[in-house]
């Protein structure tokens, strides 16, 4: 019955009653960078990477809030394999949301953001719950990705003029290694500047 209220509400509200477009996306970004939009310094570049990480933080909570609806959802249709099918994740997925989420306490894994998707729902199940859920960890999930690609376009700016050993620190990498692979990661996952694959989208 939970998969049939599922398609059904993805009917009803075409696919989810969250709905996110890419200036969601920027309006997170901003909110973060104090509406700063240009950034050319070691110090900028040390900001972004604080800010990314403020952001990811949102993500996480966002993400473990949908591990007891999967936990639910899972203990009800005898397994992961037909919740992951209909949520559009993967069984691994499934498992890693529920190991990160484990020993944290309910209130450790809300916040206004998710009480407010949840609260909007006029029908629900923990698999709507998690559905829903979804697309607000993917919306936070596309505003460190344009954390990401600003931190990468700024490092390879500065490459020319600062050791590489400044820019490991500034953006909290491991190594030069690490730091060039970062680099090569993102253009191969959404390109360099102007690449359309930069702009984030909602994807069911």
């Amino acid at each position: 019955m939970w998969l049939d209220d599922l398609r059904w509400h993805k009917h009803m509200f075409r696919q989810s009653r969250f709905r996110w477009w890419d200036e969601h996306a920027m309006r997170i970004v901003t909110r973060h960078t104090g509406g700063q939009l240009e950034f050319s310094t070691v110090r900028h570049l040390e900001l972004l990477q604080q800010y990314q990480y403020q952001v990811g933080e949102h993500l996480l909570l966002c993400r473990a809030a949908m591990a007891e609806p999967l936990r639910q959802a899972r203990d009800t249709l005898g397994g992961w394999e037909p919740v992951a099918a209909a949520l559009g994740l993967s069984v691994v997925d499934c498992k890693v949301i529920l190991w990160f989420a484990a020993g944290t306490r309910p209130e450790d894994r809300t916040n206004v953001n998710v009480k407010a998707v949840l609260r909007k729902l006029p029908f629900s199940n923990p698999l709507i719950q998690a559905w829903e859920l979804k697309q607000l960890w993917r919306l936070y999930e596309a505003a460190a990705d344009i954390f990401e690609d600003a931190i990468c376009d700024l490092i390879e700016e500065l490459r020319p003029t600062r050791p590489e050993e400044v820019l490991v620190r500034a953006s909290q990498d491991v190594s030069p290694v690490g730091l060039a692979a970062r680099v090569r990661h993102a253009r191969q996952e959404r390109g360099g500047p102007e690449d359309p694959r930069r702009t984030p989208a909602q994807i069911f």
